[in-house]
């Protein structure tokens, strides 16, 4: 069996999994849009929340005991930046 056999199912399963997470940001910004956008916008609120942002970045980072934390950490930076970009809109 060649390398590229080889590989070909554990590469199948990553497609795979990418498409769960982008199906999952995807519900995220949904509700940032549909949900947290109005109610801000409602009580006159800033769509940049630092007390939440913290609660989130160290919330996620131990929800991901597996993953390296400082990666945690930036994955959900550009999250929340991606959702209060949305939120400015």
């Amino acid at each position: 069996m060649t390398e590229d056999k080889e590989l070909e199912r554990p590469r199948k399963h990553i497609d795979e999994a990418d498409r769960k997470i982008i199906d999952a940001l995807e519900e995220r910004m949904d509700i940032v849009i549909n949900e947290i956008k109005p109610l801000k916008k409602d009580k006159q609120l800033d769509p940049h929340d630092e007390r939440r942002v913290k609660e989130v970045l160290e919330t996620r980072v131990s929800m991901g005991s597996k993953l390296n934390s400082t990666f945690v950490r930036e994955l959900f930076h550009l999250i929340i930046k991606e959702s209060e970009r949305l939120q400015d809109k």
